[in-house]
């Protein structure tokens, strides 16, 4: 799941992100124990720093988490992803990942879990599946029964969908870029678990902490993002759960991520100079949000952040020759892209 007028070119460290430790106001905020596995977080260490938010480390899991450690409500995800609702999206690395993964289920019942608009389920429509889906952001619903002819999109949590819906099980349960936004992602699990048949599938996918990055990638902060995880770590978590791995993919360095990295690695203030600023990220939006709306909106007059976005993307473009000569070393060592994938079947 990805900002719409959030993200603009490059990426950009945010005013209030910095690396290193924590204040002594913050210390008096540490998280007690890891989130996820439990474990007691003792003198813990703070990896970077976004507004309020501090990112953490457990020794144990190794999740990578953000404390405080706590998601906003639909509304505020139904501003944050507004744009999104004006077309239909592509399909995403994730969904592309499952359509062609020959271990994957290829009929029965599917659920997806964040679905948005529905593309992911029109596309697993057309490949013989049952679809049905939910998504908080209730506009996004609306878009896919309108335009896509889905009438099973419902724009409710998982939480809801359950209670309204107790023993109702899917064949398999798609969850791409939502884990990353859960504050609770065992119960999340727990919830998945329960519209699984025995034997089901569950397949999700979500950015990969191992990817190539150069700058802060401004989406992949609190309170949009509250976890980073890596294969190792979403791999030991999915079996504490009781779910057998049957594949996992990370997603290979493209030629349009590499211009995009050596871009970032050359920043010249030019895009942001024509718009007087860098856009708002999440946790600005999140904190601030009358600020962050008139900041936007002052972006928007005289065409300013349209001309400083085509500003970036001429940029961009600008290193696809440089990108094309080192790309095939780039995936000969393994250098990966945004996102990564897994297939798991369920053993309860």
């Amino acid at each position: 799941m990805k900002p719409s007028a959030i993200q603009i070119g490059s990426p950009a460290v945010p005013s209030g992100t910095e690396e290193g430790g924590l204040s002594a106001a913050g210390r008096s905020a540490v998280p007690c124990a890891c989130p996820v596995c439990g474990a007691p977080m003792a003198d813990p260490q703070a990896l970077r720093k976004a507004g309020r938010y501090h990112l953490f480390e457990c020794r144990d899991c190794a999740i990578q988490f953000w404390h405080p450690f706590q998601r906003l409500g639909s509304s505020w995800y139904e501003d944050f992803y507004t744009k999104r609702l004006q077309t239909i999206p592509p399909l995403e690395p994730g969904h592309l990942f499952f359509l062609a993964d020959p271990l994957a289920p290829k009929q029965g019942r599917l659920f997806d879990i964040g679905c948005g608009v529905g593309n992911f389920m029109a596309a697993a429509r057309a490949t013989g599946f049952d679809v049905a889906g939910i998504d908080w952001d209730s506009h996004a619903a609306q878009v896919g029964k309108a335009l896509l002819k889905l009438d099973t999109i419902f724009p409710l949590s998982i939480e809801e969908y359950s209670e309204r819906n107790s023993g109702e099980k899917f064949d398999v349960v798609t969850s791409f870029e939502v884990l990353e936004h859960q504050d609770d992602p065992n119960g999340f699990l727990s919830k998945v678990k329960l519209l699984i048949k025995p034997g089901g599938h569950l397949a999700l996918s979500c950015p990969n902490r191992n990817r190539w990055q150069k700058g802060l990638d401004v989406t992949d902060l609190p309170p949009n993002h509250l976890t980073r995880w890596n294969p190792e770590v979403l791999i030991a978590f999915l079996r504490r759960h009781g779910f057998e791995i049957v594949s996992c993919r990370e997603e290979p360095i493209s030629l349009r991520r590499t211009a995009e990295m050596l871009s970032a690695a050359m920043p010249t203030g030019l895009g942001r100079a024509v718009m007087g600023g860098a856009p708002p990220n999440s946790t600005e939006v999140a904190e601030n949000p009358k600020q962050a709306l008139a900041i936007l909106e002052s972006q928007k007059h005289f065409g300013r952040l349209r001309f400083g976005t085509f500003l970036v993307h001429c940029k961009n473009s600008a290193f696809f020759l440089p990108a094309f000569l080192c790309w095939p070393f780039l995936r000969w060592k393994k250098y990966r892209g945004v996102y990564m994938y897994c297939l798991a079947r369920w053993k309860g």
